[in-house]
């Protein structure tokens, strides 16, 4: 076990896609990545490929108004557990959930 602290960063490449991971951050057994250009629709980008200090993926250049998902999937500790996801994002920022209304009366 690491006492480090986390770390992580979304990079855009010339050819895609860069999520660096380190420190106390947790492993992730399979990444996705996606971008949006209006915070509701996501277009997948494809699965990462494994390297030594995070994943990548190839996408091509990609919109520099576009905001980017890097989704890193999680395992349960042990079998029949549930496991989770840990996401990071790169561009201008956006809602992920729409604010309640909420009226006083």
């Amino acid at each position: 076990m690491t006492s480090s602290p986390a770390t992580r960063s979304l990079v855009r490449t010339a050819t895609g896609l860069r999520w660096d991971r380190g420190g106390a951050s947790p492993e992730v057994w399979r990444t996705t990545f996606a971008q949006t250009l209006n915070g509701i629709d996501w277009l997948p980008l494809g699965q990462g490929r494994r390297t030594p200090d995070g994943w990548v993926v190839e996408a091509g250049a990609l919109p520099p108004e576009a905001t980017i998902r890097a989704r890193g999937y999680l395992s349960g500790g042990s079998p029949g557990s549930a496991g989770g996801f840990v996401e990071s994002y790169d561009g201008p920022p956006l809602f992920l959930l729409n604010p309640v209304d909420r009226m006083a009366i």
